[in-house]
């Protein structure tokens, strides 16, 4: 009789578990699915490196990764009003490095995304405290021969925004594995992906190294054309809830990247 009763219990716990949601299952699925690949370099253009002595990289090709490098924009919201307020000037701006993957999906409220698990990788300037966007020479000045600082806390925390470059690997991942089932156009809250987990630079077991190692300003009669190489070693971290997580470590990272200014 005692051992029926315990039987009872536990079949009775187990069924008080708490299922996880759709959107737990997502997040899972977008980390334990993520493997970090190299199929060659196939454009002069690039991001490569190790990740867990896993070989990773993403190259400039036609109908393939891109790379697009140009002014991004950082808006705060005040405290007192946390409803985004349309047509607010924003508070700061820098160049942002990126290398993105090709466009897939494109839901009803007009926004794009990759395919699933496709990384975008970018590398942000130390910003620029202004409500006007600046010519990319400014912030070029940032770009310099030699070690730099590379953020390894909260980007955007005032230090790391005004005297770091920060780096970032984020991917994205749908509620199904069927993209188009994920679309609800009545819906704005379920607009696809439901995650996008990203991995930063963190100063968990080694100190980070971030160096500008190629530096090269051509000009022709049209065009200012700087060719720029950096290096990055780092630890990877994530977050989860307020928790920092270590995911791995980043080796012999390379990121070779051009940026073109018309006369």
């Amino acid at each position: 009789m005692r051992g029926f009763f315990i039987l009872l219990l536990g079949l009775s716990l187990l069924s008080c578990k708490k299922e996880k949601t759709l959107l737990e299952q997502t997040w899972e699925r977008c980390w334990d699915d993520m493997q970090f690949t190299c199929d060659g370099i196939r454009g002069e253009f690039f991001f490569s490196g190790t990740i867990n002595d896993q070989s990773f990289c993403v190259s400039t090709f036609p109908g393939d990764y891109e790379m697009e490098n140009r002014v991004w924009t950082i808006t705060f919201t005040p405290a007192e009003d946390p409803s985004f307020m349309p047509g607010q000037p924003f508070a700061y701006s820098y160049l942002n490095f990126v290398m993105s993957p090709p466009v897939v999906y494109v839901v009803g409220n007009g926004e794009v995304f990759p395919e699933e698990f496709f990384p975008t990788v970018s590398l942000g300037t130390p910003v620029i405290e202004d409500s006007i966007i600046h010519p990319l020479e400014d912030y070029l000045t940032f770009v310099k021969p030699g070690d730099l600082p590379l953020c390894t806390g909260e980007s955007l925390s005032s230090d790391c925004l005004a005297n770091t470059f920060r780096f970032n690997i984020h991917w994205f991942c749908f509620t199904t594995a069927d993209p188009s089932e994920s679309i609800d156009p009545y819906n704005i809250y379920k607009t696809i992906p439901a995650a996008t987990p990203d991995l930063t630079p963190g100063y968990v077991r080694q100190k980070p190294i971030f160096r500008v190692t190629e530096f090269q300003i051509d000009e022709t009669p049209f065009s200012k054309i700087y060719n720029i190489t950096f290096e990055i070693e780092c630890d990877l971290v994530y977050k989860s809830g307020f928790d920092i997580k270590l995911f791995g470590r980043l080796e012999d990272g390379v990121f070779k990247t051009q940026v073109v200014i018309p006369k």
